[in-house]
């Protein structure tokens, strides 16, 4: 996809997002959730259309990946992680305190992540439709909120999540791209998807139509678990055990770049973005090698 600017949405607790245009490294983040990331536009684009957001006040971790042309890709992931954290803090706000013991489906966050990429959906599809040199804008949207012992999965597109437990990886979400929807329908198999021409057209993204269908899914988490959002940029040039073992074999905080100058080292071809979040146990820390974080 072509990209426009980047947005880098770093944020501690308690602190209010800055400007779309505004990015801001933190230099760590501690307690229940560890979480880094990075973004280039790679070797081949003259702009970075994808966008990130970490709230550790929410809990919320997002990447989006912009598609639209001129400035749309730009305006659309940048209002995509937007809205999707104003949208999730009012559903955290309008429903309290929450049991630890609620069930998965039974938990606001189950349908409030799946109500904040609708309400990303139509505000994009809005503006669109206002501004004809916006017209067409759209933009995957991959995001996790952790809320206990739970992280619920929302996303369109194909950016991706991965799972990292112990040594083995698993990608957690399904890539909404004509090509993966053969393959589901079983029109098509495997290999030959991987060679099918516009195998990358999205089936599925945020902003294009009035209304969007959101995949959710929630999970169990466990201490050391690691969770990988990425654009796919990384995605279609690095493999599933590189990413592992780069988030495995070095400082957690070291992992996003990694990948960066590894998917770089592979031609580049696209926009990048990665974001590592990772569960905390106990005795970690930032500085700790990964392998140590971890649980089997």
């Amino acid at each position: 996809m072509n990209r426009v600017m980047a947005v880098a949405a770093r944020i501690k607790e308690g602190v209010s997002p800055p400007p779309p245009l505004v990015g801001i490294e933190d230099d760590e983040m501690t307690g229940p959730i560890i979480a880094f990331a990075a973004t280039d536009r790679g070797l081949r684009r003259e702009n970075n259309e994808d966008a990130y957001l970490i709230d550790a006040g929410l809990g919320l971790y997002v990447v989006a990946d912009g598609m639209g042309g001129a400035r749309g890709g730009e305006v659309a992931s940048q209002m995509a992680v937007r809205c999707m954290r104003d949208a999730l803090q009012a559903e955290v706000e309008r429903c309290g305190d929450v049991s630890a013991d609620t069930q998965a489906e039974a938990h606001p966050l189950y349908r409030g992540v799946a109500r904040a990429v609708a309400h990303a959906n139509a505000s994009i599809y809005r503006r669109a439709d206002h501004e004809p040199n916006l017209m067409g804008m759209g933009t995957t949207l991959t995001g996790l909120a952790f809320a206990a012992g739970q992280a619920f999965l929302a996303h369109v597109g194909d950016s991706r999540a991965y799972r990292i437990r112990g040594r083995t990886i698993e990608q957690v979400s399904d890539d909404h791209t004509y090509a993966q929807e053969l393959v589901r329908a079983g029109s098509l198999g495997p290999e030959e998807a991987r060679h099918l021409p516009y195998r990358h057209v999205l089936s599925r993204a945020v902003g294009v139509e009035p209304d969007v269908n959101v995949d959710v899914r929630a999970m169990r988490t466990r201490p050391g678990d690691v969770f990988v959002l990425c654009s796919d940029g990384l995605a279609n040039v690095v493999t599933e055990i590189e990413i592992r073992d780069a988030v495995l074999d070095t400082f957690l905080r070291s992992a996003p770049d990694r990948l960066v100058r590894l998917a770089n080292q592979r031609g580049g071809p696209d926009n990048i973005t990665v974001v590592v979040v990772c569960v905390n146990d106990e005795g970690a820390n930032d500085d700790g090698d990964g392998q140590d974080r971890r649980s089997a």
